[in-house]
């Protein structure tokens, strides 16, 4: 006699991975203005809360107006960890 093989009703169980990390190119973007940057007083209302207060643009900086410029930081790596709720 061969042994008959019956199926389960059982439902397989599954190895979910509830946390996973993720790792992605991230550049940190500074704003600024021109009159923070060529600023002489003390006073700034810029939004670099005063980081740029008169050093003047060395070039890096991508002016759009005259009240805001832009520039992008260093290539870096972000990494988050993500969690299932």
């Amino acid at each position: 006699m061969t042994p008959v093989r019956v199926p389960s009703k059982r439902k397989p169980k599954r190895a979910w991975v509830s946390k996973v990390y993720i790792i992605q190119p991230y550049r940190e973007q500074e704003i600024c203005a021109r009159a923070c940057q060529e600023a002489q007083g003390h006073e700034c209302q810029c939004s670099c809360m005063g980081a740029n207060h008169g050093v003047g643009n060395d070039g890096s900086w991508f002016e759009v107006s005259d009240t805001f410029s832009t520039r992008w930081g260093e290539r870096e790596l972000a990494c988050r960890l993500l969690t299932a709720r």
